[in-house]
């Protein structure tokens, strides 16, 4: 005996829809429910995706910032390690006549200091 199932014995099935073709009373009635729902799952999926973004992107540019700075300062370390190597070479130096050109050239260029009988020549289109 085989057997047949009639129109007012329907079947539970997963999720409410409909078994065999037979689309109820008001098919269209779990779609509308569902609807709004769904928008307002992608609205705030759009959101989210959209904050995670401008977050990790000002992230990524304060990343890049720093490390730039950090290359620059890097960089001044190394010209200071630099200068600071030479000058141990002229201190270590016993020469007298070495570090007493090293402290004439310091004394002209960082001081702006002359030796007696020394002219200095002032170009005023120069100095602010």
């Amino acid at each position: 005996m085989a057997v047949t199932q009639t129109t007012n014995q329907r079947q539970a099935h997963p999720a409410g829809c409909p078994v065999g073709g037979q689309t109820g009373a008001n098919p269209g009635a779990s779609k509308k429910k569902q609807h709004p729902r769904s928008k307002i799952l992608c609205v705030g999926l759009l959101l989210f995706v959209l904050l995670v973004s401008v977050a990790v992107g000002k992230g990524l540019r304060q990343t890049a910032e720093i490390r730039r700075e950090e290359a620059q300062v890097r960089a001044e370390v190394d010209r200071v390690n630099a200068e600071n190597q030479a000058l141990e070479v002229i201190l270590q130096t016993q020469d007298p006549q070495v570090f007493a050109s090293y402290i004439k050239q310091a004394a002209r260029e960082q001081l702006g200091l002359v030796l007696p009988g020394e002219w200095v020549y002032v170009d005023r289109s120069i100095v602010e």
